[in-house]
């Protein structure tokens, strides 16, 4: 992770092979951003220079030297971010994945009303995402396009398991139901 103190900044991390992301949240947002701080350390650690995760700060955050606090957050750099990448405040706390195509859009994976072990297991499949060696996208634009892509493809199907499953479950009962009056 890295604290950015500018949109400039998010240009910074175009060249490379890495994933970029922008975290983008409101003030209002606080275990979201409390769990993003406390959890720095460990996701340096998981991800290297695989995944920059860029996020709003008053004053630059580039290492384990700087002290990490969540009272560092930038309330109106993170609204300035929000309306650059034409999210409503509603969708907020989140990630823009940062491809740096205009000709496509910015995938956003929203962390809305995730509790912290939900923030995890987010975190860890994208970890494991990125460990998969990948020499055939050696170009890192195209690098990006995939890894983003199979990553917010993989979230959403995880948001709607459950939708699905109490879809299931309904539509079993509801069979059951109908198979009585039928017989």
């Amino acid at each position: 992770m890295w604290g950015i103190v500018g949109p400039d900044k998010v240009s910074h991390f175009e060249d490379g092979r890495s994933i970029v992301g922008v975290f983008v949240a409101s003030g209002y947002d606080h275990d979201t951003i409390d769990w993003v701080f406390r959890s720095w350390r460990q996701f340096n650690r998981d991800f290297d220079a695989r995944w920059h995760l860029l996020i709003p700060t008053t004053v630059p955050i580039d290492d384990e030297r700087t002290k990490i606090d969540a009272n560092t957050f930038n309330v109106a750099l993170a609204e300035e971010l929000r309306q650059t990448y034409g999210l409503r405040r509603k969708e907020l706390p989140g990630i823009v994945f940062e491809n740096f195509n205009d000709e496509e859009p910015q995938l956003f994976i929203p962390l809305r009303n995730r509790d912290s072990e939900q923030l995890r297991s987010f975190f860890e499949a994208c970890e494991r995402r990125m460990a998969i060696d990948r020499p055939e996208l050696a170009n890192r634009y195209r690098y990006r396009s995939e890894i983003i892509g199979e990553i917010v493809n993989e979230d959403r199907l995880k948001q709607l398991t459950p939708f699905v499953a109490r879809l299931v479950k309904s539509t079993g009962s509801i069979a059951r139901i109908m198979s009585g009056r039928l017989s």
